[in-house]
């Protein structure tokens, strides 16, 4: 069990790197995979220990810029900085605890381990005035699959970061039966494509139009 708690740490610690300034996004679904592998046969009180220290990766290593608020420009001491950055790391980490939890209690599956983290990621945008950072869809917006951006925001690309980690270990786990495999494949590659094409033919050209202005004519004398 403490390995899975060392490991969760380690899978959480991964998910900010996939963003700004970092921007290394196939990290985002990796760290996903992780902890949805962490989860597997665990127990509901394991699964809610799991999380949290899942969380207390995610957010000790994204929200650093905290402390900093508070010692630099909130002129605290170094002391108290850390002490309040902690307590805020280990409070944000209840939101994957309870996630987890209900996950491994009454959603246990694949959809359900996306559905769960989706719908977390959205009360976590707006739950106690909200706190809308850290989110996995911020890893795609540089990506071919920032072309679903404009049907669901961050919330959809959370959905197809946390989806491509659970796809990945489909096709590892389906790798004999080449259907599913094969959907999967398409249905992930297919926003990579129209990206390409976009990029080749470039927005559509508004079609120029000519104003003609009619001018006075005055009577010389």
């Amino acid at each position: 069990m403490w390995l899975r708690v060392i490991l969760a740490v380690i899978a959480g610690g991964l998910a900010p790197l996939a963003l700004a300034p970092f921007d290394y996004w196939y990290l985002a679904p990796v760290s996903a995979a992780l902890l949805f592998i962490l989860l597997h046969e665990s127990s509901f009180r394991g699964a809610a220990l799991i999380g949290w220290c899942y969380g207390l990766g995610l957010y000790g290593v994204g929200v650093s810029w905290v402390f900093v608020s508070i010692h630099e420009h909130g002129n605290a001491p170094v002391w108290l900085a850390t002490l309040l950055t902690a307590v805020f790391v280990a409070a944000m980490a209840l939101f994957v605890l309870v996630q987890t939890w209900l996950y491994r209690r009454f959603f246990y599956s694949g959809l359900g381990f996306i559905a769960v983290w989706v719908a977390f990621e959205w009360l976590r945008s707006w739950l106690f005035t909200g706190f809308p950072w850290l989110y996995m869809g911020y890893a795609l917006t540089d990506t071919p699959l920032s072309v679903y951006a404009p049907f669901g925001g961050v919330w959809l690309l959370s959905l197809y970061t946390v989806a491509l980690g659970i796809a990945a270990l489909g096709i590892l786990r389906c790798y004999r039966r080449p259907l599913p495999a094969l959907a999967l494949i398409v249905m992930f590659s297919a926003p990579g494509c129209c990206w390409i094409k976009c990029r080749r033919t470039g927005p559509p050209r508004a079609a120029s139009l000519k104003f003609i202005w009619p001018r006075p004519v005055f009577p010389s004398s």
